[in-house]
């Protein structure tokens, strides 16, 4: 697999975990 399909799946992994923690929506970093 190559680095940008890793790093958009990574991408994808994390905000989906960050919904997850965060049902009123996604907090800003």
């Amino acid at each position: 697999m190559n680095k940008k399909a890793e790093k958009l799946i990574d991408e994808s992994l994390f905000y989906a975990f960050v919904r997850l923690n965060a049902p009123d929506g996604v907090p800003e970093f």
